[in-house]
């Protein structure tokens, strides 16, 4: 956490955006809006958010690297 309070997220690996596969990115993103819209954990909704950020970045880059 930095001090202005916001988290920075490093990354050990990564990964070319052809390395994935726009189909699945779209699905997880569909499950992830499940449960963010559901009445889980307040763990379970949190990651979820996270899920749907990264998985609509990723559609997003998929996208326009085309």
């Amino acid at each position: 956490m930095q001090p202005n309070s916001e988290l920075s997220i490093n990354a050990v690996e990564g990964y070319a955006l052809e390395d994935f596969s726009i189909e699945a990115v779209r699905s997880q993103l569909a499950e992830a809006q499940k449960i963010a819209g559901g009445s889980g954990s307040e763990q379970d909704i949190a990651e979820a958010k996270i899920e749907i950020e990264v998985s609509l970045a990723s559609d997003y880059w998929s996208q326009i690297s085309n």
